[in-house]
């Protein structure tokens, strides 16, 4: 039976995912890493070796959804080792006309080690067009949505201070009727926006969402009330936090109401080879975490490293 898998890894703070589509296509969904697990090394290396010693290997599309640490730390590791065809990532390139350009300027530390490789190595020489990768499997769709730079920088009802985090990149998994979105750190004014003037709104309130990646580590300051009003039925399956455990005394705090039943019907979730039902997960509580999505229309969800 064909599926298609969907991993968000374990990387404390940042995001990291991979996508395998029904004909084996792979997708990279961010690069967070951590000092205990790199998506390249501990995963991508093993899955898609190396065929050659000093050489790359091919793979279908990576997104890094907007240009923060966070979510690019194993991009050196990753440039060293693969060659996407899709390289998806707001840019400035020359290729994009001025709408589509970002500033810089607004990106948090955007002379940074890890900016500068993005723009200087990684981005050099390519013209990334902000598309995604087709898979003709009957029954699967992977599409992209975001919020135009000069929306984000222009427009009176967004937030100048979010602008990073609202030009994200989001992505969305639909299977034979199962809907998995990556909602990158968009803010809740971001995905308002995003919600009225993308073909996104349209998708919520035909197909919904089973399982969320909730947007910003799934922060306060990002609970979408809007998303959720969005989605058929008015909530998701299971809420996907990518989040370290919360500080004591810290602002940074994980919103309670991913985990409530207004928000979340509840899902099986394998933890520990146990079946428990769950209406929120943490990675930093299950480790990483494995959707499969089944061609009949049913989905498992598996956690810890068994899912590598």
């Amino acid at each position: 039976m064909k599926t298609c898998d969907v991993w968000v890894f374990h990387v404390g703070r940042g995001v990291a995912g991979a996508i395998r589509t029904p004909a084996g296509k792979w997708i990279i969904v961010d690069l967070g890493a951590s000092s205990d697990f790199c998506p390249v090394e501990d995963f991508l290396l093993n899955n898609l070796p190396i065929e050659k010693e000093g050489e790359r290997r091919n793979l279908e599309q990576l997104i890094i959804s907007h240009p923060h640490n966070d979510h690019m730390t194993a991009l050196k590791r990753f440039d060293e080792n693969y060659t996407p065809g899709f390289l998806t990532v707001p840019n400035d390139n020359d290729g994009q006309n001025d709408k589509k350009k970002v500033n810089w300027e607004r990106i948090q530390n955007p002379d940074d080690e890890l900016t500068n490789y993005l723009r200087e190595k990684v981005l050099l020489g390519r013209q990334p067009p902000l598309v995604a990768v087709k898979d003709n499997t009957e029954g699967f769709h992977f599409e992209i949505y975001y919020l135009d730079p000069h929306v984000c920088e222009n427009d009176e009802d967004l937030s100048t201070s979010n602008y990073a985090n609202n030009i994200s990149i989001v992505a969305r998994v639909y299977y034979k009727g199962s809907v998995v979105l990556f909602a990158g750190d968009m803010m809740k004014d971001g995905m308002k926006k995003l919600i009225d003037t993308t073909g996104l709104g349209k998708r919520l309130e035909d197909s919904g969402v089973h399982f969320l990646v909730a947007p910003h580590h799934g922060l306060r300051s990002s609970f979408s009330v809007d998303l959720f009003d969005k989605m058929k039925g008015g909530k998701s399956a299971l809420n996907i936090i990518s989040e370290k455990e919360t500080i004591a005394d810290s602002n940074e705090i994980v919103d309670e109401r991913y985990g409530k039943e207004d928000y979340a019907s509840g899902h099986k979730v394998q933890i520990d080879g146990e079946s428990v039902s769950k209406r929120k997960i943490r990675t930093s509580v299950v480790g990483h975490i494995r959707m499969r999505l089944f061609e009949n229309g049913n989905r498992l969800v598996t956690t810890g490293d068994v899912v590598l």
